[in-house]
Formats: C-alpha cells, structure tokens, sequence
C-alpha cells in the first residue's frame, strides 16, 4: 500500500467513523435524549479536526505543539469542543 492509495487510509477512516458513532451514542445515552442531527454532525466534525491534527503532528511535526508537550491533549480538547459545540450540547440535556 502508498499513502496515495485511498485503500490505505479505508481502517483510519472506519475507526474515526466507528469511534464518532460511539461517542455519539455514550452521548445520547449520559443525556437521556437522542442528539439532533445537527449535534451529530458538530460531533463528528470535531472529531475530524481531533485526528487530523493528532495525525498532522505525528507525521508533519508542523509545531507549535508535538503529541509529547503536557499542553498537547489540553489545547486538543479545548479545539474539539469549541469546534464540537460540545458545551452547548451537554447544557441542553442532562447528564445520566
């Protein structure tokens, strides 16, 4: 397999996508309610942003963070949820 081959990337997308229904459901689950579409959709976005950039820094190393900085999973979730709108999803259910 080459990196330009789409087949090489098909387990990483099946993962990510796998791994967006999941949390999507542990979500509607913790909320007692099912998540709208917009909602889900806002999941599964950050969630594309959460591996491109894990995946853009381990193989670019493009900086200013590297996957070993204490900051890294910190300014990582700040992202998802900004970009998730994940407060605003927990502030309109209630949690389990």
């Amino acid at each position: 397999y080459s990196v330009h081959d789409p087949d090489f990337w098909e387990p990483m997308r099946k993962f990510g996508q796998d791994a967006a229904d999941d949390i999507i459901r542990c979500l509607s689950r913790d909320l007692n309610r099912e998540l709208t579409e917009p909602e889900k959709l806002n999941i599964r976005f950050g969630l594309q942003v959460l591996f491109g950039t894990i995946n853009n820094t381990v193989i670019n190393h493009p900086g200013p963070m590297e996957i070993k900085d204490s900051l890294f999973i910190n300014k990582l979730t700040c992202a998802f949820k900004q970009v998730s709108y994940y407060d605003n999803i927990i502030k309109t259910g209630r949690l389990g």
